[in-house]
């Protein structure tokens, strides 16, 4: 199978996915989702197993490693910078989210020591 032929199939299971989500969530269902969902990654895996193309190189590879630190850094300023901005709001009388800020702040806190223990391992595992 050529790898455009398994992009097709893969936008489709994701289309089939997102409908079969939708009526979980019409019927209040949580079965339905999981089901589907499960049966989309079954089929995409062994949809992906008959590639014979590569689909990835070192340069995708690379470009993807960059966007995903960049988004991961940007991400946890941004909910960080946000949640003291609600603490200081909060705290000024202006709004009532002083919980949500520490919450903000919290999960920052721990996406940045989460990244910070991935590093170090990483680091030394690759002799870095």
């Amino acid at each position: 199978m050529d790898l455009s032929t398994f992009k097709q199939i893969r936008n489709e299971v994701a289309f089939g996915i997102g409908i079969i989500t939708a009526i979980g969530v019409v019927m209040n269902s949580f079965l339905i989702p999981l089901v589907g969902i499960s049966i989309g990654m079954i089929v995409i895996y062994l949809t992906k197993q008959r590639v014979m193309e590569i689909d990835r190189d070192e340069r995708t590879t690379l470009v993807s490693q960059k966007a995903s630190t960049a988004t991961l850094s940007m991400s946890t300023a941004a909910m960080a910078f946000t949640g003291l901005a609600l603490i200081i709001l909060s705290r000024q009388g202006l709004a009532d989210f002083e919980q949500l800020g520490y919450t903000l702040n919290i999960l920052a806190f721990m996406m940045m020591g989460l990244r910070s223990y991935f590093d170090w391992h990483y680091k030394n595992k690759l002799g870095g």
